[in-house]
């Protein structure tokens, strides 16, 4: 079958997967906890139905489409088991709900991988490429056998909003130490830290041009990481209100997919190394201005979590920002290693004589009935 279509017929089964998740989760009145597990189906559905509709001819553009629909599945398989459990309880069944469950989540993992390994041309350019992604398909079946005959009770705390457990009916005495194995090997960040490794190999590999593609993706990863630390890592969300740490999150959620976009569609818009040296430098920046402020106002004697007066807080900060005056240079001079500098009057004008140029298509040459330059080379690097 064309692999268009099956992309295609995967963004559509995605969607009727997060439908029935919401629709499950507004019938047993757990509509907030299944919500909080849509952002990254939303962000990573969304933006790989524009990169497969954009580049539906790059292997990459399919598998972030694919990788976006397969978050939906898992969350409406997850809806389903836990309402089951919740209310009307398999018995010596519910295995064969946290199977169902498990296996979708680990299959959930294998596109980003498989993302990965051709990212961004679309192109396998070493054989283990090829290998790990298939590998990391057919490990399913193993690692639910181990975790099954090493489990005497299957469990999982949070199905979406319930927690699942049920008898394993094939767990054999002696072999609990199998289950740290298996927990070990389906973990998130090993699947994360493999596909990684993947990425950075094939950036070391490829020339100036497609380094930019991946450093897009690179750079999300990257600034996702820090925020991802500023909420979860203690102080959780730095005193924030709720409402301002979920914006935030849904905010970071877009950047891994949007990175991957512009790196397989638009990675020219913008210099990508203007970028990391100006986020790198205002970065900097707002970590010396925030340990300035709070040395400033220990320095005063004002006690964490105490209101601050408006006029003692507006002090605070006008004598921070002039502390930092001699750090903002020597970020300057860091940040410059990572590309050329520009000044703001250079970075608008190759703004926007980028943006014009990069919707532009030579229209057929009509005598030779072949397409123009452009237009052929935006599709070069991508194969089916």
């Amino acid at each position: 079958m064309n692999p268009v279509r099956l992309s295609w017929a995967a963004v559509a089964l995605g969607v009727v997967g997060a439908a029935a998740a919401v629709w499950i989760g507004s019938f047993s009145g757990h509509l907030s906890e299944v919500a909080s597990n849509l952002p990254p189906w939303v962000s990573f559905g969304l933006i790989g139905a524009v990169a497969l509709k954009l580049r539906p001819e790059n292997r990459a553009a399919r598998r972030l489409a694919v990788g976006g629909a397969s978050i939906g599945v898992v969350n409406g398989v997850g809806a389903l088991v836990a309402l089951l459990e919740q209310r009307y309880p398999m018995g010596h069944l519910g295995w064969l709900g946290l199977v169902a469950y498990e296996s979708s989540n680990w299959l959930s993992f294998v596109p980003t991988v498989a993302l990965f390994a051709v990212f961004p041309d679309g192109l396998y350019q070493r054989p283990y490429e090829r290998f790990l992604v298939v590998a990391t398909g057919v490990v399913l079946l193993p690692l639910l056998l181990i975790w099954m005959v090493s489990s005497p009770m299957l469990v999982d705390p949070n199905v979406i909003w319930y927690p699942v457990s049920a008898r394993s009916p094939i767990a054999l005495p002696g072999m609990a130490p199998l289950g740290g194995i298996g927990l070990v090997v389906e973990s998130p960040t090993t699947i994360f830290l493999l596909a990684l490794g993947i990425l950075v190999l094939r950036y070391r590999r490829f020339g100036p041009e497609q380094r930019r593609q991946i450093k897009w993706t690179l750079y999300a990863l990257a600034v996702t990481a820090v925020f991802f630390a500023a909420l979860f890592i203690p102080p959780r969300g730095w005193g924030l209100p709720l409402w301002a740490q979920e914006m935030i999150y849904y905010g970071i959620a877009l950047l891994i997919p949007t990175g991957i976009l512009l790196g397989i569609v638009r990675h020219r818009l913008l210099d990508v190394d203007v970028v990391i040296r100006r986020s790198l430098v205002y970065g900097g920046l707002w970590a010396v201005i925030a340990l300035a402020y709070i040395g400033i106002a220990a320095a005063l004697g004002v006690a964490i979590g105490r209101q601050v007066p408006l006029a003692l807080a507006i002090g605070i900060t006008v004598v921070a920002t002039l502390v930092f005056q001699p750090a903002r240079r020597r970020l300057e001079v860091v940040a410059d290693r990572f590309g050329q500098r520009l000044s703001g009057y250079e970075l608008i004008s190759q703004l926007g004589a980028r943006i014009i140029t990069a919707g532009r298509r030579r229209r057929p040459n009509r005598r030779h009935g072949r397409p123009g330059g452009i237009g052929r080379t935006l599709g070069a690097g991508a194969s089916q």
